[in-house]
């Protein structure tokens, strides 16, 4: 098992619990409050969100994704989803998976208007969840399974309160 973490903004320090031995790697980029660890399933990847790459633990090389948006690893590591547009938490974004280890895009939304900030994964990274508001009023929860890209729509425009505006 390995333990990671940040040091002084532009290392990134894995230790390995066994041997107790700690591995350094310089960051391409400073990471600052944003920056988030997480472990792929298998352990061989590190991913870190803030500067959107991912490090390779065999090899030691850091791959960077070409989007300044957040971007959100599936818990496998084999994906990382994305939107490219206008930014963080804004509409008008466009929803993109891609292959970590082909480089290669596996879907693609068809709606604009995807919130960039509430991507979400279910636990074995087979299913992604995304919400997008393609017109005022109109709030969708796509559902796809990935790399397929079959995608459901749940809309969730038809909540409102109850007639004595009180909780339930």
């Amino acid at each position: 098992s390995k333990l990671a973490w940040i040091e002084g903004f532009d290392t990134l320090v894995v230790r390995d619990m066994m041997t107790r031995k700690n591995s350094r790697y310089s960051l391409t980029d400073n990471c600052h409050s944003e920056c988030v660890l997480s472990f792929s399933l298998d352990g061989h990847r590190i991913f870190l969100q803030g500067p959107n790459e991912w490090l390779d633990l065999a090899s030691g090389k850091f791959t960077r994704l070409e989007t300044e948006l957040p971007s959100y690893f599936s818990p496998t590591g084999q994906y990382a989803a994305y939107s490219v547009g206008r930014g963080a938490g804004e509409l008008n974004n466009h929803l993109v998976v891609l292959d970590i280890q082909t480089n290669q895009i596996v879907f693609e939304s068809k709606i604009a208007d995807v919130r960039s900030d509430n991507l979400n994964w279910n636990p074995d990274g087979s299913i992604l969840s995304w919400v997008a508001v393609p017109e005022i009023g109109n709030v969708q929860l796509g559902l796809t399974r990935i790399p397929t890209g079959e995608t459901s729509y749940l809309f969730i425009n038809d909540i409102g309160w109850p007639v004595s505006n009180a909780w339930s």
